[in-house]
């Protein structure tokens, strides 16, 4: 309990900002060689907070001679060889942190991006939905997927994960809208717009469906189906600032206004 309580002196340096301090008290402590995993994790992410990831990377290696199942360790470990560069000794090293401890959430994260990276998808999938299993719901579980995945820059892997949402929940108009995107990011404009009318016919006065199948009719390059697109949405929520700029733009190419 000696080295751990003295962890709290350091990090108070820390958040001052006197980062040669905080180190000389670390250092201090070290001698006293504590037989605790987590103590020599904290250390580790302490030396991180101060820039030092060769120190850090020590501390961590100490903590799985305390404990060879420390996860956390094999985790630090992993994600200062990513900032190394050295992609294939960081998932070695995650790999073996996800099989002492598979349930948790920010590791399986970090495994699904290692994976799309390495161009394993399906493997990618797998450890995202092992991620979201405190999604109980299979819809919002792949919704949630669908999103990782359109912030990853995956659309594709989104669109699939958007329609098993929408097998569980067919009536989930946010998620046809957001596999509407996926299908536009993909430049998939017809697609988009059938998703959209399918949208529409759930939700028949959500102005926001008709703004976002009036940006997919103007990406695939019909401004006038475009153009009442918007106008319909306009009539829906008259304060749609997005919507009027859009339709002036749109109006513009289309020559119906001058320039």
């Amino acid at each position: 309990m000696e080295p751990s309580g003295r962890l709290a002196r350091p990090a108070e340096f820390i958040d001052c900002g006197a980062g040669k301090e905080a180190e000389g008290e670390v250092r201090s402590a070290e001698e006293e060689k504590p037989e605790s995993s987590r103590v020599w994790v904290e250390w580790g992410q302490l030396y991180e907070a101060l820039g030092d990831d060769t120190k850090a990377k020590k501390s961590y290696v100490q903590a799985t001679e305390v404990d060879e199942d420390c996860a956390k360790a094999y985790e630090g470990m992993s994600n200062i060889l990513t900032k190394e560069g050295k992609s294939n000794e960081a998932f070695k090293l995650l790999q073996k942190a996800v099989k002492i401890s598979p349930r948790n959430r920010d590791r399986q994260l970090k495994m699904t991006r290692h994976l799309l990276d390495s161009g394993d998808e399906e493997a990618a999938r797998e450890a995202l939905h092992k991620a979201l299993e405190y999604e109980t719901d299979p819809a919002a579980r792949s919704a949630a997927a669908a999103e990782f995945f359109m912030e990853s820059g995956r659309a594709d892997l989104a669109e699939a994960e958007y329609a098993f949402a929408l097998e569980a929940d067919p009536e989930n108009v946010h998620y046809f809208n957001r596999l509407g995107l996926a299908f536009r990011r993909q430049k998939k404009f017809r697609e988009a717009i059938e998703n959209y009318r399918k949208a529409n016919a759930i939700a028949p006065d959500d102005a926001v469906v008709f703004y976002n199948m009036a940006i997919a009719l103007a990406e695939s390059g019909d401004f006038n189906q475009a153009i009442g697109s918007l106008r319909r949405a306009l009539v829906l929520q008259p304060k749609f600032p997005q919507a009027e700029q859009a339709l002036k733009n749109l109006q513009v190419k289309a020559g119906q206004v001058p320039a």
